[in-house]
């Protein structure tokens, strides 16, 4: 189980991304690994039950590149926009200030106190037993704190942004505070892939919008708490996603090999960048206490979507009414992608049908769209978060 919560505030252009289309794929693969209950971390059902955690098949150390951070903005930014493209990801070890990742984590662990999951006097995320679907809530509350700010005020995270997105670029309304409880019964893993919660590709569910996805951990993140698992290499297209059961639409087993996959050890500090269609999945907790990290996602300034406030919808047009203060009419046919809102009940991956997409985003409500020739091709609506 990974309880989480989304909160959703801009250099020479680079091609940080493959420029490929995001297509919904049909229902051709089941998913293999159990799926943790969206509530209860002791769903995830065990293969066996007591005794020591066993890996007989370790996976490999994703590969740090700090070497390529430069103080030459060009030559960095296009060697790492290369290496992006060639590996799907990016992994800098301790580059992060460790007094701004020390100010986000205990925004978590005030949240988990005040939860009472955590205990009052703990200086560590010690899950001490409590009914765990409370840290649904603590989430929920720590968004309305918007931490995500206190990485966005931080110069020198700036910095490693602007050389690793070549430029300028724009903060998304897609952020996620996660906090992964232990499991109650560790089961005896027998691959490595027995601890995935859910493979994935984020571009998958958001067609036409170009970003970077940027993973920090704030804890010491080990084998037993588990971390972030990457498929390297298996960026260059949609990869099929189960799309059968009420759970959040993952990639089936079998499509990626076991070989292609590659974690480490995480300590605040790191920072892992993903391209928008790596296939990615956080490990199970096999730890007495909770898995701390924040996720966030970047346009590159050139390619950056339409952010602002709905102004009326129906399943013709949308009008929306731009940071800027613009005012922009887009046509809607059935092209055009819905996702559910980030966080809600409903977000697995599918689509809000456009004859009901009236009934589900609300006048005044924060809208991300992108559009072609006045086409809406991603209409997204959230509750707050990044202005750009």
């Amino acid at each position: 189980m990974v309880v989480s919560s989304q909160a959703s505030e801009s250099p020479p252009e680079l091609s940080i991304l493959s420029q490929l289309p995001v297509t919904h794929v049909p229902d051709l693969y089941r998913v293999g690994p159990p799926q943790a209950d969206a509530l209860n971390p002791a769903s995830v059902p065990s293969l066996e039950v007591g005794g020591p955690v066993v890996y007989t098949t370790t996976m490999r150390d994703l590969k740090a590149t700090n070497d390529l951070l430069g103080d030459d903005l060009f030559r960095s930014g296009t060697t790492l926009d290369h290496l992006l493209q060639a590996n799907g990801y990016l992994f800098f070890r301790g580059v992060l200030d460790p007094a701004v990742i020390q100010a986000v984590r205990a925004e978590y662990l005030i949240a988990l106190q005040e939860a009472g999951v955590v205990d009052p006097e703990s200086v560590e995320p010690v899950w001490n037993g409590a009914d765990a679907r409370r840290v649904a809530a603590a989430m929920e509350g720590l968004k309305a704190r918007d931490p995500w700010k206190i990485l966005w005020a931080d110069p020198t995270l700036a910095r490693i942004l602007r050389v690793v997105m070549g430029g300028e670029y724009t903060w998304l309304p897609l952020v996620t505070y996660r906090a992964s409880p232990p499991l109650e019964h560790p089961a005896l893993c027998r691959d490595a892939t027995c601890r995935f919660v859910r493979v994935h590709q984020d571009g998958y569910n958001n067609p036409s919008l170009t970003f970077v996805i940027f993973w920090l951990p704030l804890m010491l993140i080990d084998e037993d708490v588990g971390g972030l698992a990457i498929a390297e290499g298996f960026h260059k297209a949609v990869l099929p996603h189960d799309t059968s059961g009420p759970t959040k639409f993952g990639i089936g087993k079998g499509v990626i090999p076991d070989e292609a996959w590659a974690t480490t050890t995480f300590r605040p500090g790191d920072m892992v960048v993903m391209d928008a269609l790596t296939p990615h999945t956080g490990l199970t907790n096999h730890s007495d206490r909770f898995r701390l990290s924040i996720d966030f996602r970047l346009s590159p300034q050139c390619r950056r979507p339409i952010l602002g406030r709905l102004l009326a919808i129906d399943s013709n047009e949308i009008s929306i009414r731009t940071d800027e203060g613009e005012t922009i009419d887009l046509r809607i046919n059935d092209a055009t992608a819905f996702p559910y809102r980030r966080g809600s009940a409903l977000d697995n991956g599918g689509r809000i049908p456009r004859a009901e997409v009236a009934d589900y985003l609300t006048v005044g409500q924060r809208i991300l769209a992108t559009h072609e020739a006045g086409h809406a091709q991603l209409v997204r609506g959230f509750d707050a978060g990044p202005r750009g």
